[in-house]
């Protein structure tokens, strides 16, 4: 949920401004909320998960040159206001100590934030792997100092931590380098908190609300959801697309069906007469029927392997409409095109059927 701080209470927000009763506040609201009963864990942060895009802000790393053409993102080389190398870019996030816990994220090198980074202490950060592979290839991040420039304020931050990658931002973009830094060291203007239950969790909605009312009765929430409605919101633009799709792929695949039948249909029916006469000359109604599957069958085949590779050579341009699912999916295109042979073997099978029951003297008459 999103709360709402009130300036006239809390003081004017300032970037970067260490503002101590800000601070106490969103201690006070994970402390308060995490005791309630059914509560498993609860965090403060300045983002909500799964609802926020990157804010990129250039990236200077202590001791390193001048950047290479190819990683400065089309941002300046050089910061105007330091002087510093700009080496690339970076999101933010102003959290709790237990924003990790809550959100299930992973320690994966370092020490999460704590208890000991507070308003007074030196500035650190944790950050993703992205972030470490973006601006530390071929070395350990821990203990790296870095600046960053936020125009009107150019914190200088240690990194004491790296944690997995997750997609804090939607779950059909790649992950974005990141950095997580005490909210108590730079209070948000206002806060998001996140709270893990043990039991269904709409269900505590109340009891939260209360107490965030018993905190302070001045702050108002802005907005309230499960984890399970913010990840339904944040897909309703592809589930959309997906849909409208997959209503003209059906038809598509419904025209071609129908293209088929009637093709085949037509061509088996045309050879009626020359099944009666092949019948009348001594051939098997057996034999015949087989023949005209089989070649039906061929042709289906021969049409299906094309519509197969044309279909993996143009692959690419629906991939980024893709989620979870390759656009080479071989399930999906082996069922497409069995049910595209099935279709042609049935065009073929009725018709057959039809001639193969011709008296032989009748096609003699009529030829």
């Amino acid at each position: 949920m999103q709360i709402r701080v009130p300036e006239f209470r809390y003081g004017k927000f300032e970037v970067g401004g260490r503002n101590a009763s800000r601070a106490r506040l969103y201690e006070e609201l994970e402390r308060r909320i995490a005791a309630l009963p059914g509560v498993a864990s609860a965090a403060v942060a300045s983002k909500p998960p799964m609802k926020h895009l990157p804010n990129p802000w250039g990236v200077s790393v202590e001791g390193r040159g001048a950047p290479a053409p190819n990683q400065d993102e089309g941002r300046e080389a050089v910061s105007r206001k330091t002087g510093l190398y700009i080496h690339g870019s970076t999101s933010d996030q102003r959290v709790s100590p237990a924003y990790f816990r809550t959100l299930y994220i992973k320690l994966l090198r370092g020490r999460l934030l704590d208890e000991r980074d507070t308003g007074e202490a030196p500035m650190v950060a944790v950050v993703n792997e992205t972030f470490a592979r973006k601006f530390f290839p071929d070395e350990d991040p821990v203990g790296k100092r870095v600046t960053v420039d936020y125009t009107s304020w150019f914190p200088r931050i240690t990194i004491v931590g790296v944690v997995a990658d997750v997609k804090l931002n939607a779950l059909d973009r790649q992950p974005f380098a990141e950095m997580f830094w005490p909210v108590a060291q730079a209070p948000s203007r206002d806060v998001w908190l996140t709270v893990r239950t043990n039991v269904e969790p709409l269900a505590l909605a109340a009891a939260v609300q209360r107490e965030i009312r018993e905190i302070d009765h001045d702050l108002p929430i802005l907005e309230m959801s499960s984890m399970e409605g913010v990840i339904a919101d944040s897909l309703w633009r592809p589930r959309f697309s997906a849909v409208l799709i997959g209503l003209f792929a059906g038809l598509a695949l419904l025209l071609a069906a129908a293209g088929i039948y009637g093709v085949m249909s037509y061509q088996v029916g045309l050879r009626t007469r020359e099944m009666g006469l092949r019948m009348a000359l001594g051939a098997d109604r057996r034999r015949i029927f087989s023949l005209i599957i089989g070649r039906g069958i061929k042709l289906a085949l021969a049409g299906a392997t094309i519509g197969a590779a044309v279909s993996l050579a143009l692959g690419r341009l629906v991939a980024s409409q893709l989620y979870g699912v390759s656009a080479y999916d071989p399930l999906t295109l082996v069922g497409v095109s069995l049910f595209l042979i099935a279709v042609a073997a049935l065009a073929c099978y009725l018709p057959a059927r039809r001639a193969t029951k011709v008296d032989p003297m009748v096609a003699l008459r009529a030829e």
